[in-house]
């Protein structure tokens, strides 16, 4: 969707290197619901944003590096006991 006369322009640049279809609003607000209405704000933003403000970069790293290790760790369980 081309909203501007800059977007009109760059997309005049790339159009003969890319593929695209033409579609109207209607069709394209049907497939793609953020063209109608805000996306939804995630409950795990403000979690995120908070510990990030108040703990930094590295908290966050090790917080999710230990989710990510448990995640993986279960799933590696289950597969051994099978």
């Amino acid at each position: 969707m081309i909203n501007s006369k800059k977007g009109l322009n760059l997309f005049n640049q790339i159009k003969s290197v890319i593929t695209f279809e033409e579609s109207s609003y209607e069709n394209a607000s049907n497939e793609n619901e953020q063209i109608v209405k805000p996306v939804t704000r995630p409950e795990e933003r403000d979690f995120i944003l908070k510990n990030w403000e108040s703990n930094g970069y590295s908290y966050l790293n090790n917080f999710y590096k230990k989710a990510v290790r448990g995640i993986w760790k279960d799933k590696i369980k289950k597969l051994c006991i099978i």
